[in-house]
């Protein structure tokens, strides 16, 4: 797998700005105790936290402004039990403790969380690194405005990264492991380099690894299955780049990813999107409503955003798995299998489905990739209402949707 590659992007992800505006959120409401800086060792209650540090600066306000936090040895406890411990936390931000507007840089240097005693779902989350800089929370009123942000960052760093992230859950007896993830809105400080107005942004996930830990029921099935699989964990490996065109009237971008499950599957996404004006406005609009995606009318504005679209599933060893295994568990072998799944698709469907089954077919008895093309911008809200098979029928034809197999 190439160590980077070149991606494309479209839209603001809003939902992923929200999550970590939500996470420092919490750092600032527990940590708010006072105006002044304190330098010595500090134990105090707040809002149903006890907060305890050995040292460090603390210089919060409620009201919208700078927002400073440098402590070492700090641990949080809830009124449950539930514990927060780090070697060190910085922060330097904008906004009020409950609403971040910019990051400008923050630093979390071995954090470790810890269900509260007697929890239903014990599980223990450490990071020996969690870094931020130069990241907004907040979207620009219009995509002029947004145009002139990504002008003015184009110089600058901006990125989100975890390292040795490990999530131990107990009671089920797994443990997921990520070695690094980073989103990275200007990698190497590309944008300068580039003509005015297209930006590059890349996000990685590195040995992302999913494995037993303990006894719990689920480890001990895991663990058979991983035997079976001849391996000792399954990892997960994505790339990502993405690229966007921003002008005061649209956004013109490309999104590639590639997803590698180690020795199994891989799969590669490619959307292409156009965002215009009035579709940015709706989209602010909506980060503080019930976005509805069963709603036809809501299905087809998204739908509106995505001019070619395709996803292609890659085998890379899982049908050489199951040959190994279908004689021993008696399963069907992969041809008896094939036509089992084509008569599975043509019985759940009164529209012929042979441009479905035949791929799926071929994919199951020859390995190789399955690939799904479409243009979803061509839809109508009257392709989104009926029967199943007719909603299918009118998608298949208008969307242009093709699935086609390779070897």
């Amino acid at each position: 797998m190439a160590k980077r590659f070149s991606l494309l992007y479209a839209a603001p992800v809003f939902q992923m700005r929200r999550l970590w505006r939500s996470l420092i959120a919490f750092f600032l409401v527990t940590l708010f105790t006072q105006i002044a800086p304190t330098r010595a060792e500090v134990s105090m209650i707040f809002n149903g936290y006890e907060l305890r540090y050995k040292q460090g600066t603390l210089n919060i306000s409620e009201d919208f402004g700078p927002q400073f936090i440098d402590i070492v040895d700090v641990i949080i406890t809830s009124q449950n039990g539930e514990r927060l411990t780090a070697d060190k936390l910085m922060l330097r931000a904008k906004g009020t403790p409950e609403n971040l507007e910019w990051i400008e840089q923050a630093e979390i240097l071995n954090a470790k969380l810890t269900t509260a005693p007697g929890s239903e779902q014990k599980a223990e989350l450490a990071s020996s690194l969690i870094q931020i800089e130069n990241i907004y929370f907040t979207q620009p009123d219009s995509l002029d405005e947004l145009a002139k942000r990504h002008y003015e960052n184009r110089t600058k760093q901006s990125y989100f990264s975890v390292s040795g992230l490990v999530l131990d859950m107990l009671d089920e007896g797994l443990r997921i492991e990520i070695e690094d993830f980073i989103i990275d809105a200007n990698p190497d400080l590309i944008n300068r380099q580039l003509p005015e107005g297209q930006y590059v942004s890349e996000a990685r996930l590195t040995n992302a690894r999913l494995l037993p830990f303990g006894m719990g029921e689920a480890s001990l099935v895991f663990q058979l299955m991983l035997a079976g699989l001849n391996l000792d964990a399954m990892r997960l490996d994505m790339q990502a780049s993405l690229l966007n065109q921003i002008s005061a009237t649209q956004i013109h971008g490309d999104v590639r990813v590639e997803l590698d499950l180690e020795q199994l599957l891989g799969l590669d996404i490619d959307v292409k999107t156009t965002v215009k004006a009035d579709d940015y406005d709706q989209l602010l609009s909506q980060q503080h409503s019930n976005y509805e995606l069963l709603n036809p009318t809501e299905l087809v504005h998204v739908a509106g955003f995505i001019h070619q679209f395709s996803i292609a599933l890659r085998d890379s060893g899982a049908w050489h798995v199951y040959d190994s295994l279908s004689d021993s568990l008696g399963l069907p072998d992969r041809r008896q299998l094939a036509m089992l799944t084509a008569y599975q698709i043509q019985e759940q469907l009164n529209y012929p489905a042979v441009m479905l089954t035949d791929p799926i077919a071929d994919f199951i008895r020859s390995g190789g990739q399955l690939r799904l093309s479409a243009q979803p911008y061509l839809l109508s809200e009257n392709d989104m209402i009926g029967e199943p098979d007719t909603m299918l029928e009118q998608m298949i034809n208008k969307a242009d949707i093709h699935l086609h197999h390779m070897p």
